[in-house]
């Protein structure tokens, strides 16, 4: 992608309130790389920009620097850094008794909370009953929300994923292949231990690369519209084609490993990328894996 950034090291975020507002990273060389609030795709209204900007002021300096530096380090997500930040703030704005997601540790931490946020906004318009768990407990441990009574656990697939072509598109190199693998069998365990056989378990890669894969290979099963919550479910959350909108797929608990061991085998024979698909994050990942000047 942006290979002239790829040394930099964050300096500070900010948010800019003079029209368009703007959000973006000050590197230690003085240059600055960000979005625009009020472009097209991210019409946000003033009290979303207020909430950015109180959750930057909770930060501090230090830990705005830790947590962006952590997204750049990882796969140089910038665009993705700060549409995260954008997306957690919208939801909490939106969604009441949910301003406990605004507490955030680290780089996962800040992925992990939007989604939990997203879900909450979302299911709460669908008409569902959905709160925070912050008072049950099962097999020692909190799930993080609860919807029509049923226990609900988010797990970030915490890997990398580094693409390598092949004749017919673009697989996982084998490390990350087994990486990412590993890293979703422990999710998934870990998640079924918390909620349960009769509980909803939400996972997502944090690579928007593998994100970008199985979205192709899944493109026709895609719904931007959460699954209906039942129990022993497992649903797999995608970014669309936008910041702010999202693709859901539902599995049932009994076939998903088989289901995405067998989708995974798939993306390993190769998987094309539509060039033409300018979608995000599909763009960011052709920008960086194979230097097309997209975004």
């Amino acid at each position: 992608m942006h290979k002239k950034h790829m040394n930099k090291q964050v300096k500070d975020v900010i948010l800019t309130r003079s029209y368009p507002p703007s959000l973006f990273l000050i590197f230690d060389d003085g240059s600055r790389q960000g979005i625009m609030v009020g472009e097209r795709n991210l019409q946000i209204e003033n009290s979303v920009l207020e909430t950015i900007s109180k959750i930057l002021s909770e930060w501090g300096e230090i830990k705005r620097v830790e947590i962006a530096q952590s997204y750049m380090e990882n796969e140089r997500q910038f665009p993705i850094f700060l549409t995260e930040l954008v997306a957690l703030s919208f939801y909490i704005t939106n969604t009441a008794n949910s301003w406990d997601l605004m507490k955030i540790n680290n780089a996962n931490d800040l992925m992990h909370n939007r989604i939990v946020a997203q879900l909450l906004y979302e299911y709460t318009r669908l008409g569902d009953s959905v709160k925070l768990s912050v008072s049950k407990q099962r097999n020692n441990k909190t799930p993080d929300f609860d919807i029509n009574g049923i226990y609900a656990e988010v797990k970030t697939i915490l890997s990398i994923g580094k693409l390598e072509e092949t004749l017919n598109g673009v697989r996982l190199t084998d490390e990350s292949y087994k990486w990412f693998q590993r890293k979703l069998e422990e999710e998934f365990k870990n998640a079924k231990q918390q909620v349960g056989e009769k509980g909803i378990i939400i996972l997502a890669p944090w690579s928007y690369k593998i994100d970008s894969v199985l979205r192709q290979v899944f493109e026709k099963e895609l719904s931007i519209i959460p699954p209906y919550p039942e129990r022993g479910i497992v649903i797999l959350i995608l970014y669309g084609n936008s910041p702010l909108e999202y693709n859901y797929l539902k599995f049932t608990l009994d076939n998903f490993k088989s289901s995405i061991n067998y989708v995974l085998s798939e993306i390993q024979i190769g998987v094309k990328l539509n060039v033409q698909y300018r979608s995000f994050p599909i763009a960011l990942t052709l920008s960086s894996t194979f230097g097309h000047d997209i975004l």
